[in-house]
């Protein structure tokens, strides 16, 4: 009998103690450290000591938030040393459940914008995950793409890769509230308050703007920036030295993140300098859709102002000249010639040059450039050359047909110094979009030894990119093999995915 009431005990026990510990079996998730970086802008502040007090740098370009959690107070300055207060790193490290995927979201501040999920850490990548790291980079890339303000990451992963802001400022012509400011969640819209905005950010010496469209937009007038204002009676950019980068980036939608949709602006007008302006300016336009452009509406007055596109239609091309990246072109009326497109979609003309274009609209004739993807609809090519790919039928510049798409990604990588665009040949390294595109420089190709990579390779381009760990420690790339390297066929670059 007593044998049973210790049994009856133990049986008692087990069940408070069920009753009372937690369970392993829950559900509920763990807990993991999630290592956060951003880089942008930082402002002084002032902390209290018990005795005196101290100066310390605090993250200004917006807020940051995990798994819902604001988090932009735990971020410190990171080493300062060679960075600026527009340029610099913050980080923390905070707890968060560890689930497959948690959300990781970016609020600029007025004044500034969201540019990029910086992917920096692949070397880091590679040897934290020395079997599995290939897969662990698409899982990355693909939770990024498009530069959404919000993603779904991997916690752990997050340390690998860091959000940027650059200054600048939101428009949305749609917003109807008397309160705008520029951010993300009171964009201006009405254009003189943008234009003002520019030209207060524009004092600063070097500096990249960048203004993000949701929506259409009717007019964009950019010769007000060299008018002169009422207001303040002097131009927005003036005849003093300037130099200026600004990106209008459009195809926005809710909580700014990329849309399938581009923004339509109707009309616009580019900004004229004369000779006398000392400025070097770069406007950019991304994933903008034009009714037309005309480039002799362009006033160029040197090489000191170009004008870029990256992801961009127009319907009719005229007056055009040079070097056409990053365009989808339905129509070029013949008042552009000697063009030479790169990154675009355009018909064929026997007189342009193309290199990693969709060439529409052929039927017969020569192609002058490489690594084309040739569309011949109903006229089946009695001969095909070697430097082009040739397929019937072929919409946009992207395909998710996976048989093609082995079969354009057999593409022989272009030598910087044989394809000339001036001051223009790193538009090479990217796709449409911007994603990194391999290009052999022309000292080593010409001299191909392992042990002097360090100092023939160009520097920007393979210090931490895509390519360096992917390509160039892989000694089976080496010696007589590094020819075996391959790119895409086209515009737009299938190495990391689709």
């Amino acid at each position: 009998m007593s044998t049973n009431r210790k049994l009856v005990l133990l049986a008692l026990m087990a069940i408070v103690l069920s009753l009372t510990l937690p369970s392993c079996d829950s559900g509920s998730p763990g807990e993991t450290n999630a290592e956060v970086r951003v880089l942008g802008s930082s402002e002084s502040t002032t902390q209290a000591r018990s005795v005196s007090s101290r100066s310390a740098q605090a993250f200004s370009s917006g807020d940051v938030y995990i798994g819902g959690e604001k988090v932009t107070d735990k971020l410190t300055a990171s080493n300062t040393t060679g960075q600026s207060t527009n340029n610099q790193e913050f980080t923390a490290t905070v707890e968060v459940p560890a689930v497959e995927r948690i959300e990781y979201r970016v609020e600029p501040k007025a004044g500034f914008v969201f540019d990029e999920w910086e992917f920096d850490r692949r070397n880091m990548l590679r040897r934290d995950h020395p079997s599995d790291w290939r897969s662990i980079m698409m899982e990355i890339l693909n939770a990024i793409r498009g530069d959404n303000e919000t993603i779904s990451i991997n916690p752990e992963y997050i340390k690998y890769i860091r959000p940027t802001f650059d200054r600048g400022a939101y428009f949305d012509k749609s917003y109807d509230e008397n309160d705008s400011d520029g951010s993300s969640t009171k964009p201006f819209n009405d254009m003189q308050a943008l234009f003002d905005f520019i030209s207060k950010e524009s004092r600063f010496d070097d500096n990249e703007l960048t203004i993000k469209i949701r929506g259409n937009v009717d007019s964009l007038d950019l010769s007000k920036l060299t008018e002169s204002s009422s207001s303040s009676k002097r131009r927005y950019w003036g005849d003093d030295e300037l130099e200026i980068e600004l990106t209008i980036a459009g195809g926005y939608g809710n909580n700014w993140n990329v849309s399938s949709e581009k923004t339509t602006i109707t009309n616009i007008t580019m900004p004229e300098f004369n000779r006398n302006t000392d400025a070097e300016i770069e406007i950019e336009f991304r994933n903008i859709k034009f009714e037309s452009l005309d480039y002799s509406n362009f006033k160029f007055s040197d090489d000191d102002f170009e004008i870029d596109f990256r992801n961009c239609e127009v319907k009719t091309l005229k007056n055009a000249r040079g070097v056409i990246n990053g365009l989808i072109v339905d129509e070029v009326e013949t008042s552009s010639q000697n063009l030479t497109f790169v990154n675009s979609v355009a018909p064929y003309n026997a007189g342009y040059k193309y290199y990693h274009c969709v060439i529409t609209d052929w039927s017969s004739g020569n192609i002058e450039g490489k690594n084309n993807i040739v569309v011949y609809g109903q006229n089946n090519p009695s001969e095909e050359d070697s430097n082009n790919h040739y397929v019937a039928t072929f919409a946009g510049y992207k395909t998710n047909d996976s048989t093609l798409i082995e079969k354009l990604m057999q593409a022989t990588p272009l030598v910087e110094d044989q394809v000339k665009f001036g001051d223009d040949d790193d538009i090479l390294e990217e796709d449409i979009e911007g994603r990194d595109r391999f290009l052999f420089d022309d000292d080593y190709f010409e001299d191909n030894r392992k042990e002097s990579r360090d100092d023939d390779w160009d520097d920007d381009r393979f210090d931490d990119d895509d390519w360096d760990d992917d390509i160039f420690d892989d000694d089976r790339y080496w010696g007589t093999d590094y020819k075996n390297i391959k790119v895409s066929y086209g515009p737009y670059e299938y190495r990391w995915g689709s």
